[in-house]
Formats: C-alpha cells, sequence, structure tokens
C-alpha cells in the first residue's frame, strides 16, 4: 500500500434496524490499479462485517455486482476506484439491504417472455450448417451480462416500469428474435412488453458495460418487424399516414409554416460563406417556436453567411425512423437530399437535434439504399457550426445578467457526441451564469413516439426535469432542441413552476448579438 487513503461514502440500510436509509463515510488505503469491489471487501473486512454487497465471478461476466459509482451505474468488478467515490444501490429496484437490491421483478418478466430457443421445425441434416453472417445480430445483443445497469439509468422505467420494463428484457428478448433458428412469436411479446414504449434516449447504451445500442441494434429492427405484420399503437400509424400526406409532422395551417414566409436566400451583407437551413418540422410549423428559425438565421447573417432555405425541404423522417417504417421513410430522404444539393451548398445547419442526427446518421445508409451513393454535403448541429466555422467577435456580445441551467437534448447529447459546445457559447456570453442542474443529461420525455402514445407518461418524465429545475432558482433554461423545449415548458406549467422561461441556444445568443 502507498500511504494514500481514499473517501468512500457508502450507502447504508437494514429495514430491520433503520427507520431510513443514510450514508456513512469510510477510509480506505488506496493503492494503484485496485478496483471499487476491492475497496468494498476492505471495508468489509475490516470496519464492518454487515455491509451487504453482491458480487461473483469479478471478470464482468455475471453481472451481479453492478452498483452506481458518483451516480453512474457501473460494474465495480471493473470499474477502477477513484480518490473520492459515492457507492449507492441501483435506482429502480427495492433495496433489500445495503447495496443489494431485489432483482426478482425484473427476473420473473423476463422468466414469462420464455427466454430459450423455440423450435419446432428440425433441421434439414445434422450437423446442421450455421452462417456466421446470420448470426451477427444476434452475438451483439449476447454480451449482455444481465446486469441491469441500463434499467437503473431508463427514465421511462422510473416512471412505470409495469409499462416497459427496461432495455435489458428487450435485449434479453432479442437474443432469440435474431437468432434465425428461434421460431417463437418473439414481435408480439416485445409489443407487450413496451417495444413502443422506449424514447430512444440512449443512456442505456452509455451505462451498458459493452456498450449494447438498444435502440439502434434492438428497438428499431423489433419495431420494422412488428409494423410488417400491422402490430403497431393505432396513432402511430396515424402519425405516419400524416407525415407521408403532409410531408411535416404537426397538424398546423400551410399558412402558419415559417418556411413559406422565409426567403429562399437570406442574403447577409459582405457575404463570406453560404449554408443550407434545415429548418424541422417543429420550428417551421409551430409558431412559439419560429423565433427559433429567425434568431439562427440573424445569427447567420450578422456574421457574413447568407442562408438557403429550401421551400421542397420535408420532414426528415425521424418519426417513421422511430415508428419501424424504414421503407416509407426512402421517399422524404430523396426529397430533402435532393432539395438541398439543388442550392449547390456543401454544408447544412440544423438546429433540432433529432433532425441533425438523422440528417447524419441515417441519411448517409439510406440514401446509398436507395440512390447508390451518399448525399454530397455535410450537417451541421448549430452549436458545432459556430464553433467550427464561424468567427464569433465575443467581446461584442451584449450582458444579458441573467442566471440559466442547460439541458442536455439525447440525440445532441449522445447521439452526436455535442456536449460542450453549447455550454462554451452560453458561457462566453457576458453576464449569462451557467448553473447546472442535478442530472442535466437526464431525458425529458419528449423522443421516440411516447408521447403520442402514452403522453400522460411523457408528462411525468417532463415533471421529474422540471423538478430538477426548480430547485436552482434560476430565470431560464436554455436547450438546443425545439422538442424539449415544448416539452419541459409543459414540465414547468405542471410543476407549477413560475418565472422560469424555457429558450433555445439560438435565442438567448440572438439577444446578446
Amino acid at each position: 500500500m502507498s500511504g494514500e487513503k481514499i473517501k468512500i461514502t457508502v450507502f447504508r440500510y437494514n429495514p430491520e434496524e433503520d427507520e431510513s436509509p443514510y450514508y456513512k463515510v469510510y477510509e480506505v488505503p488506496f493503492e494503484s490499479g485496485m478496483t471499487v469491489l476491492d475497496t468494498l471487501n476492505y471495508i468489509y473486512e475490516n470496519y464492518d462485517g454487515s455491509l451487504a454487497y453482491v458480487y461473483g465471478c469479478r471478470y464482468g461476466f455475471c453481472g451481479s455486482c453492478a452498483l452506481k459509482i458518483n451516480g453512474k451505474p457501473t460494474l465495480v468488478c471493473r470499474e477502477l476506484a477513484t480518490k473520492e467515490m459515492k457507492i449507492e444501490p441501483l435506482d429502480n429496484f427495492p433495496v433489500v439491504r445495503d447495496l443489494v437490491i431485489n432483482r426478482e421483478g425484473l427476473e420473473g418478466r423476463v422468466r414469462g417472455i420464455r427466454p430459450f430457443l423455440e423450435r419446432v421445425t428440425l433441421p434439414d441434416k445434422e450437423p446442421e450448417v450455421l452462417k456466421p453472417a446470420d448470426f451477427k445480430t444476434f452475438r451483439l445483443v449476447s454480451r449482455c451480462v444481465g446486469c441491469f445497469a441500463c434499467v437503473s439509468s431508463c427514465p421511462v422505467t422510473s416512471a412505470d416500469s409495469y409499462k416497459f420494463p427496461g432495455p435489458s428484457l428487450l435485449t434479453e428478448l432479442a437474443r432469440y428474435s435474431f437468432d434465425p433458428r428461434d421460431e417463437g412469436d418473439r414481435t408480439t411479446t416485445a409489443y407487450f412488453e413496451g417495444l413502443f414504449y422506449c424514447a430512444g434516449c440512449r443512456k442505456c447504451e452509455e451505462v451498458c458495460p459493452y456498450e449494447i445500442s438498444v435502440p439502434e441494434l434492438i428497438v428499431e429492427p423489433l419495431r420494422e418487424q412488428a409494423v410488417a405484420r400491422n402490430i403497431e399503437p393505432s396513432v402511430v400509424k396515424e402519425v405516419v399516414k400524416h407525415v407521408l400526406s403532409t410531408g411535416n409532422t404537426l397538424s398546423t395551417l400551410e399558412e402558419d409554416s415559417l418556411i413559406k414566409k422565409l426567403l429562399p436566400l437570406e442574403e447577409a451583407k459582405e457575404e463570406t460563406a453560404k449554408v443550407v437551413f434545415f429548418v424541422g418540422c417543429y420550428v417551421d410549423q409551430d409558431f412559439r417556436l419560429h423565433q427559433v428559425g429567425k434568431s439562427a438565421i440573424e445569427i447567420l447573417k450578422k456574421n457574413k453567411i447568407s442562408v438557403a432555405i429550401p421551400k421542397d425541404q420535408v420532414c426528415c423522417g425521424r418519426p417513421l425512423l422511430e415508428s419501424g417504417e424504414n421503407k416509407k421513410v426512402e421517399e422524404l430522404v430523396r426529397k430533402n437530399v435532393l432539395a438541398i444539393e439543388s442550392t449547390g451548398i456543401r454544408e447544412v445547419v440544423t438546429v433540432c437535434p433529432g433532425c441533425g442526427l438523422t440528417l447524419k446518421e441515417d441519411y448517409p445508409l439510406i440514401f446509398s439504399r436507395i440512390e447508390g451513393r451518399k448525399p454530397n454535403f455535410e450537417v451541421y448541429d448549430f452549436s458545432e457550426y459556430l464553433l467550427n466555422k464561424v468567427k464569433l467577435d465575443w467581446k461584442k456580445l451584449r450582458k444579458l445578467d441573467l442566471e440559466v441551467t442547460y439541458h442536455d437534448p439525447c440525440h445532441l447529447n449522445r447521439g452526436q457526441g455535442i456536449h460542450q459546445q453549447p455550454r462554451q457559447i452560453i458561457n462566453s456570453i457576458p453576464g449569462v451564469k451557467l448553473v447546472e442542474m442535478e442530472e442535466p443529461d437526464r431525458c425529458c420525455g419528449g423522443g421516440g413516439v411516447i408521447k403520442a402514445i402514452d403522453s400522460q407518461l411523457a408528462q411525468i418524465i417532463a415533471k421529474r426535469k422540471a423538478e430538477m429545475i426548480k430547485s436552482l432558482n434560476i430565470k431560464a433554461v436554455i436547450t438546443p432542441c425545439p422538442t424539449c423545449m415544448l416539452q419541459i415548458n409543459q414540465g414547468l406549467k405542471l410543476s407549477k413552476v413560475k418565472g422560469v422561461k424555457v429558450m433555445h441556444l439560438t435565442e438567448l445568443l440572438d439577444q446578446a448579438l
């Protein structure tokens, strides 16, 4: 041992003796390379033999040792100890004692999905020939060790674990759904186990020790299978029908369109560059969000960048992709790509992270599939474009005298890896003080199709975000996402939080220019 000690705060609770949980602080000798599990073993062996916790293989394969370390779920047998740690049991589970949770409820749900190979048809010959290519997804999802870190972090499960038991159950189901030998009706089972309740926030992928992308690898393909068999919520069918017939998500009057009110080219004085502005359905169709688009254009023009707004642009197709309609989205993709390319400009900015993620991640794959080539342009989130492409003179910004907090949109933070850029812009505005909330990256409930199929559940998720904001005593919430703006605003109203304005990043920056 080096002689150095680390401070560990441990959640303690014995229901037979304690009225409520409490935290106890321990000092443990530190040695380079020691894991969190090593520190718990030291506490158990040297301080308190009553400390309850679970571990098994010590190699990250059994999944039994998952705990929250400094707020993040992880396998303690793999996580290296740091000089100061707070160790807690996983969220969304009843606590049996100290760091031990009751997993029986979820494990019972898993047993109910028949987690074994169901097969009636015998192989044509033996030994059976199995092609590795047919098991590609099966192998990826089979890395799941059942640690339930994803369940602990899921915002939908936190709100209603009955409607959506969590990503782990769908992952277990996927083992068999993506096994070509299996003949069970996994699609129907997935539907009744909350397939359409996933918000697509990707928090599960972030905390998964094996980085399994549940929305991409599991939820989207299962939804596609469900749609092919006409197993989907009726309201989702209506959303898809509306998007395909109108080219936008919202049911609003045509004269409410911001795109129709803008010029095809908003020219800047002393132009140094041109960029295409992909407006997005919400900013285009919801009059409450028109200022978001107008502010974005003004910021660009004031920085000598002319803005092209293709009049033929339609919905990016995100609602269809989230509904499992991977074929029907193709026409929307084709229209948008051709509309953007017709401008001759090779840089596109978005003010909606959902649109940005779709254009960046999905369009190259879909357009290559239908046209045999990738789109001929680069896509940037607005904050990304400002910091990478625009030389803003921060010294000329006006002082605003405003305390704000920031909400990380899931499609921007985990989807596009853009986390610090918006904060950098906020911190560069004179007089603006950024106060971080408890969980700035926690989903607000606006993603996926939850708002369409269960608005009350979406409101519960939004209210949890609102309660975090309420405790800060700030004047504004800044988020670069139109959907999040509407969702958080609703959450604040439901929680009766007054005097807090929800603003897009473009609106805040426009005020300072």
